[in-house]
């Protein structure tokens, strides 16, 4: 697990570092939106049974209308800026795409497909699970619109101070986490996942819940990511404030699962902490649509 740490400090620091065109804010916004409205569905063992099952013919025609949901959606809002949502079917099957990899990503790493899954059920279970992704991806700017730099500046300029922003940070991390985990933790999804995941899934969990919280708060453009940037103190960084929310999310599923009895004190560590980074994914996730609210 040491190494997972490690390469998420990497992957966040080389985040930090890289180049931002326009295109990779749109691509940023639009996989951001995607994980804060699909992440709970992909955690439902219903889901999964219905995309290992379902018919080519009825899947293709659901997804002909969720592309047709998509167009509509593109045209209220979309994810890239009003210039640039100019052919609304070509940034819907986009949307689409984006929706798809994502959800194949998540999908990979909870070890609900891998390269020995029947490519039926690969194909079944990526599209089923990417279709609330795909609507996330098209109303995020109407959500989840830039909020300004109100976290710039000092307490007399109407500016949030450290401690404030500190603060701020960790009730609505809290919040969030409770938020979108909370109806999850007590489902069988947590235990089965917790049971089936091996240390290296569970290094890239831990991994991908620290960059994809990461990415909605600093790179998405949803928030005052100016302002955050610009905030003083130990924890205000992007990524210090990441890590910081993490564990705080990390602490929240903990608190869940006791609650609904899905571990216990007398568990052995390990079994702890696999229902612990199992849930955390989506408690981060929620973690970070809080923090876009302060």
């Amino acid at each position: 697990m040491q190494v997972g740490y490690a390469s998420s400090f990497m992957l966040l620091a080389v985040a930090e570092q890289v180049g931002r065109s326009e295109r990779i804010e749109d691509l940023e916004t639009g996989f951001a939106g995607g994980f804060l409205f699909g992440i709970p569905l992909i955690y439902t063992m219903e889901a999964w049974d219905v995309g290992a099952s379902i018919e080519p013919w009825l899947l293709a025609i659901f997804f002909i209308a969720v592309l047709a949901v998509n167009i509509v959606l593109i045209r209220i809002s979309g994810f890239k800026d009003e210039k640039a949502r100019r052919f609304p079917l070509a940034e819907a099957i986009e949307a689409m795409a984006i929706g798809i990899v994502g959800c194949a990503v998540v999908l990979l790493i909870i070890d609900r497909v891998n390269f020995s899954t029947s490519p039926d059920v690969w194909v079944g279970r990526v599209l089923i699970e990417s279709i609330p992704f795909s609507l996330g991806v098209c109303i995020s700017n109407l959500l989840l619109k830039h909020r300004g730099d109100t976290r710039l500046g000092e307490r007399d300029d109407g500016g949030q101070t450290e401690t404030q922003a500190l603060l701020s940070d960790v009730g609505a991390t809290m919040v969030g986490a409770a938020f979108v985990s909370y109806a999850i933790s007590p489902t069988d999804e947590i235990d089965l996942l917790a049971s089936a995941l091996g240390p290296l899934h569970m290094m890239w969990l831990v991994v991908f819940s620290l960059v994809a919280s990461f990415v909605i708060v600093f790179q998405s453009e949803f928030s005052n990511a100016q302002g955050r940037r610009s905030q003083p103190g130990a924890f205000q960084q992007p990524i210090t404030e990441t890590v910081l929310a993490y564990v705080v999310s990390l602490l929240i599923a903990t608190f869940l699962l006791l609650a609904f009895n899905q571990i216990e004190a007398s568990n052995h560590w390990r079994v702890t902490l696999d229902h612990v980074l199992v849930l955390g994914l989506p408690a981060a996730i929620g973690g970070a649509a809080g923090r876009l609210a302060v």
